[in-house]
């Protein structure tokens, strides 16, 4: 299922990604028009750059209320789920960011399995009891069981 499929009903970390993942396609689409550091750019920076490209249109906005505006949790994110729409409305750039989004989760996803794979390992190693029952669990500890210990040498051995 694509990312756009939850449009626009996304969690603040979908919603963080995408953003970013749009913004560094549409930079990579055309580098010349911005650079990659527009990607890193404050908001007040952003404000000032804005400002010209909208005044035109309203001249009471001044670059304070804009930087406001690109502060503004929930204003912002309002903003940001309504450009996406645009960029999914596209179908040759929401493929990209989709593609792009897909790969990232597969990541992050390896990524965290990774971190936690080693605790996983300690705290198996370690365990001596767990019992669980009428909302109450009690998990016990000890020195690393010879099981545990034999599985891991092994596997350490294969690498």
């Amino acid at each position: 299922m694509s990312i756009w499929a939850k449009y626009p009903d996304y969690s603040d970390d979908e919603l963080r990604t995408l953003v970013a993942l749009a913004a560094q396609a549409l930079v990579e689409a055309d580098p010349d028009v911005a650079g990659e550091d527009l990607l890193h750019i404050s908001p007040r920076a952003a404000a000032r750059e804005i400002l010209p490209l909208v005044q035109g249109q309203d001249r009471t906005i001044d670059a304070q209320r804009i930087q406001q505006l690109l502060e503004d949790e929930e204003l912002s994110s309002q903003l940001c789920v309504q450009l996406l729409g645009e960029i999914r409305a596209i179908p040759e750039l929401a493929d990209r960011v989709a593609a792009a989004y897909d790969m990232r989760e597969r990541k992050m996803a390896v990524t965290e399995t990774l971190l936690l794979a080693g605790a996983l390992v300690i705290l198996a190693l370690k365990l001596k009891k767990i019992s669980w029952g009428a909302g109450k669990g009690e998990v016990a500890f000890h020195p690393p069981g010879e099981v545990a210990k034999s599985f891991l040498l092994g596997l350490l051995k294969l690498g």
